[in-house]
């Protein structure tokens, strides 16, 4: 691996430390407001607004667009221990058969605020989380129900739990889960539907479909309700708020003194937990002018799982390469070569493909896990490290460099 030394040693192949495990410093991290984030131990904890969230064991940089969830009450206030539909928090409700409900406790479990419910009954319902303020949902949308769940008391048998979505109470789409007794931030769930119909209002729920008689606690947290093809991390409104709740993009920046070498080398390792959705790219990294006209983008290709890179000029694509595929939920490395004769990319030790043609105007900033200026094409995944050498290395130095190791 390249190791930090000092910047601006064009030509002598070393390189500078911009991110790596625990470290991002030369960043300016942007973020309008506290985020949640998951740490080695599994515990979720706020970053304060324009601070870094390095996410998991793997201790990697997390860059998310903006969402909103929603739930307007994920943190489950208004639930009181004992019997009946009264008892449950604020805003959520039953649909279908009522079965007996208890209401066991409330806390926090890995950092979530939890209720713990106990149902008893035979007939198929469903916990609504939202029962007054639904999002309107037009045909070819995609939303995204998540929550986080624990099996803490009696047993599945005769009942199928399942992630819902339904649309104006009756079409539906559903994916079956098994909680397990085991912690709590470790057991989320989360389905994506691509809606197809009528305008509708949109729920998001636990369907429980009952073929017999069940008893059954579960511990639930933070249901999340959002627009996207994949779950972003929880969002949750203030203690007592019960809003619908924004968190507002990642943006971290280096922008140095002076313009980016003519000549340079980006080595990136990072992890992208889902493919690309079919509308947007995943960005990776993007070397700009301050905006989109002129710019190098680093980026997962809309609709799947192909790495490229790609050239702008003037607001107009100058020259693609397509590096090779990665695997989601599996860490890369992939190097992006400039200089005023070509542009090229190597994905985890393969061959170099490249294309004729630099950057047409000077570049003065680096924007880390978004392809776009508007932070409209996030990576929603996470940056292990990042390596800039202010000089076009060979390409043997590329596929080394990226090489798994």
């Amino acid at each position: 691996m390249m190791v930090p030394s000092l910047p601006g040693l064009a030509g002598s192949g070393q390189a500078l430390r911009i991110v790596g495990p625990g470290y991002a410093d030369r960043l300016q991290h942007l973020r309008d407001g506290a985020a949640l984030v998951q740490g080695p131990s599994g515990m979720f904890a706020d970053a304060a607004a324009n601070t870094p969230r390095f996410q998991g064991g793997p201790n990697r940089l997390l860059v998310e667009d903006a969402r909103t969830n929603l739930v307007r009450n994920p943190r489950g206030e208004g639930a009181s221990i004992g019997s009946g539909i009264t008892r449950l928090p604020a805003y959520w409700q039953i649909d279908g058969t009522v079965p007996t409900i208890h209401v066991i406790g409330t806390g926090t479990e890995d950092g979530l605020p939890f209720v713990e419910l106990r149902f008893v009954g035979s007939s198929t319902f469903a916990l609504r989380f939202e029962g007054g303020s639904m999002p309107l949902v037009t045909s070819g949308q995609t939303y995204v129900s998540s929550f986080f769940l624990r099996l803490t008391g009696g047993s599945l048998s005769n009942l199928l739990l399942q992630n819902n979505l339904i649309a104006g109470g009756n079409v539906q789409s559903s994916l079956a889960l098994m909680p397990l007794n085991a912690p709590l931030g470790q057991q989320r769930s989360a389905h994506a539907w691509t809606y197809s119909g009528g305008a509708a209002a949109l729920a998001s729920r636990l369907r429980a479909q009952s073929s017999g008689s069940f008893d059954i606690t579960l511990r639930l947290a933070a249901p999340q309700l959002e627009a996207g093809f994949s779950a972003t991390s929880p969002i949750l409104p203030a203690a007592e708020a019960r809003i619908a709740a924004l968190r507002t993009a990642d943006r971290p920046v280096w922008a140095p003194a002076l313009p980016w070498a003519p000549s340079g080398t980006l080595i990136l390792h990072a992890m992208l937990p889902q493919p690309a959705p079919p509308n947007a790219e995943q960005g990776l990294l993007q070397l700009d002018d301050g905006g989109d006209q002129n710019r190098l983008v680093l980026a997962n290709a809309a609709g799947g799982n192909t790495i490229q890179a790609r050239l702008v000029g003037s607001g107009t694509d100058l020259g693609m390469v397509a590096g090779g595929t990665v695997a989601p939920g599996t860490a890369f490395r992939a190097a992006l070569a400039w200089s005023p004769d070509g542009m090229a990319l190597c994905l985890d030790g393969g061959i170099v493909r490249s294309v004729a043609g630099g950057p047409s105007s000077s570049l003065t900033r680096l924007l880390v896990g978004h392809a776009s200026a508007a932070l409209n094409r996030a990576a929603n995944g996470e940056i292990a490290a990042l390596d800039y050498s202010a000089a076009r290395l060979p390409d043997a130095s590329l596929q080394a460099l990226t090489a798994a190791g």
